[in-house]
């Protein structure tokens, strides 16, 4: 018996290290996403964002393409990581079939990050994928919020709300015959809604898994602490 309550231990404490390394990764990654940007923006001003984050990963286009790939990189490492960690904690079925989700929205962005918009038939089957997974994923979190607030919250509520209609609108927007992302024409006045949805739910798909990792680090040191104490007076 005691040998049980140590591996249990040991599994919680797994899980809580699992989860600072993930969202350690995510906020590494936001930060150099960000330095890619201002660099993209002192170049080429607000045009940026009337293309997709596309533009960031190219080699021929941007300075930092290295930077922001191995921050999409490690993102989406970050994402799986916190992913894994849902799934050990082991809360119930419907949250396994979360990590599920979570886990493929996570292995499609580390995929980008190796396979950026040079090869762009693979980068753009990637971001279809993407943009797939989340949204289905945000729609799971949604839903199951009537029964699982105290796993959930209301930050994780919002964003996967806000995911959600941003995923239905760019999934309203794609060419499932061609897969091929859509473009926009630059002459200064034009605004792209499709540009702008990418980039929202692109920020919404990191701070996503950045409170998800949040709450199951908060939720495995919980567990630990009740079984360490069950373990010190049991």
């Amino acid at each position: 018996m005691a040998n049980l309550k140590i591996d249990k231990l040991t599994s919680l404490d797994l899980q809580s290290l699992l989860s600072f390394i993930g969202i350690s990764c995510m906020l590494v990654a936001l930060f150099a996403i960000s330095v890619s940007i201002i660099n993209h923006l002192s170049q080429h001003g607000w045009q940026l964002f009337l293309l997709t984050p596309q533009i960031l990963s190219n080699y021929l286009h941007s300075p930092l393409a290295i930077v922001y790939n191995l921050a999409i990189l490690i993102a989406g490492i970050g994402c799986l990581l916190c992913s894994i960690c849902l799934a050990l904690l082991k809360i119930n079925a419907y949250f396994q079939l979360v990590a599920i989700f979570s886990s493929t929205t996570a292995i499609t962005l580390i995929l980008q990050g190796i396979f950026p918009s040079n090869y762009l038939a693979i980068n753009s089957l990637l971001y279809y994928c993407w943009i797939i997974c989340s949204t289905l994923l945000f729609l799971l979190v949604f839903v199951s919020y009537m029964t699982q607030q105290q796993v959930i919250g209301i930050y994780m509520l919002t964003l996967s709300a806000l995911g959600f209609f941003s995923g239905l609108l760019l999934l309203g927007q794609l060419n499932f015959h061609q897969f091929t992302i859509p473009t926009c024409q630059i002459n200064g006045q034009d605004f792209c809604k499709f540009s702008v949805i990418m980039w929202l739910h692109f920020q919404i798909s990191l701070w996503w898994f950045v409170m998800m990792g949040l709450k199951c680090r908060q939720l495995a040191i919980g567990h630990y602490q009740r079984h360490a104490r069950s373990q010190l007076y049991g």
